[in-house]
């Protein structure tokens, strides 16, 4: 279950097995997606339909990070305005990805995992969206 509290206008996820942005936020839990297809649903609080993106490999390329190898282990790379690098990794015993973010010579471990945390994360440290590039 996604929250309304969890999301910014924009936010990818996932419903009926498409991927779709959220178009409205309301003040009673509900929110709104658009499809490119010109359909809208209302999700209601608590609807268990709505899912997250699991960040993948492929969802890093699309907004453009860049993909590195160091010591058997693969990550990508996003160098956001003037933060530092954003780094996801994929963890080898798990296959799940973790993203760590390094500022100057502090680096934190963020334990996100939907496109729709992503794109909140780089907005917070940014104030750009992060967009599909590819």
């Amino acid at each position: 279950m996604i929250k309304a509290t969890e999301l910014r206008l924009g936010n990818l996820l996932q419903y009926e097995n498409e991927v779709a942005p959220v178009n409205a936020i309301w003040s009673n839990g509900n929110y709104e997606l658009h499809s490119d297809v010109l359909r809208f649903w209302t999700i209601e609080a608590g609807d268990e339909l709505v899912t997250g993106i699991p960040i993948t490999p492929e969802w890093l390329e699309r907004f453009g990070f860049e993909k590195k190898r160091h010591h058997e282990e693969n990550y990508w790379v996003c160098f956001p305005y003037n933060v530092g690098k954003l780094m996801a990794f994929v963890a080898p015993h798990d296959s799940k990805m973790r993203v760590n973010l390094r500022v100057y010579d502090v680096e934190a471990s963020i334990p996100i995992h939907n496109v729709h945390q992503l794109q909140n994360l780089y907005y917070a440290l940014t104030g750009i969206e992060l967009i599909i590039k590819k």
